[in-house]
């Protein structure tokens, strides 16, 4: 027979399951969890969770290596975390934050983070966990993630998008927020027309790598080159004059090429 009882005698009976076996992963229930392997079949694997809701009583995220619980373990957020890979502890059971494993957990993080933003469910709660990171530790999700260069911008963008209203119901509808790190970045943001809306800067290097937020000078441009061309320019004395002279300044540059566009943005 498989099946086996334990009973232990003295527990106070406000004990909940979780307070008694949080120390192995998967033996309490949780709200959510995710499970994500590597790139390669025998690359480590990452379990992602939220901790269980209970009346009155708040669970922290927790930091389990191959389902045990390391107290003082490698720092989570909104998300807790269990990693099958190999780290090296010291004599006290901590794990030691350099070397070749470590790096290499960092790095397994940061690949499985972007396989997790393909997901609509776990994307937002992603976003979450990053945007509530003031990025003071290192290896939380928010430090390690680097995006790559075919990463889905628009599942960065949708999930914040989600994650910032989900923190403030309050922000209002029908507007465009852009993200800032900075308060020149937030006043080019303002005269572009968005809602501007503050992040961390290790937030922002995230939004701008994934394509979903670019630089708001590049934001810019971009809509300066979508915007339709202006039926005023021909009527403007000297304007068949300046698209001479930027061609024969620009190598390679056609008449075709210096347009004037219809665009409510005063600085690309």
């Amino acid at each position: 027979m498989n099946d086996f009882a334990i009973t232990i005698l003295g527990l106070p009976a406000s004990l909940t399951v979780h307070d008694i076996f949080s120390g192995i992963y998967g033996m309490s229930s949780v709200s959510h969890r995710w499970e994500f392997p590597g790139p390669l079949s025998s690359s480590p694997k990452f379990h992602f969770y939220i901790p269980p809701f209970e009346p009155g009583c708040t669970h922290q995220a927790q930091f389990y290596h191959r389902d045990r619980l390391v107290p003082s373990g490698l720092p989570v957020c909104r998300l807790g975390t269990n990693y099958t890979g190999q780290l090296e502890f010291s004599s006290d059971g901590m794990v030691l934050r350099a070397g070749k494993l470590y790096e290499e957990y960092k790095a397994s993080l940061s690949y499985t983070v972007q396989q997790g933003f393909a997901s609509k469910e776990l994307a937002s709660v992603l976003a979450l966990d990053i945007l509530t990171d003031d990025g003071s530790r290192d290896a939380t999700i928010g430090r390690v993630l680097r995006p790559s260069i075919c990463t889905n911008k628009d599942h960065y963008r949708n999930a914040f998008e989600v994650a910032w209203r989900r923190r403030n119901p309050l922000l209002p509808s029908g507007r465009t927020f852009y993200p800032y790190a900075n308060a020149l970045e937030q006043q080019h943001i303002i005269d572009c027309g968005l809602a501007p809306i503050p992040v961390f800067p290790h937030v922002r290097l995230i939004l701008m790598q994934s394509g979903a937020f670019p630089a708001v000078a590049t934001y810019a441009q971009m809509e300066l080159l979508k915007a339709p061309p202006s039926g005023r320019a021909t009527g403007i004395p000297g304007y068949d004059r300046l698209q001479r002279g930027m061609v024969a300044m620009l190598p390679g540059l056609t008449k075709e090429g210096v347009s004037m566009r219809n665009t409510s943005i005063d600085t690309p």
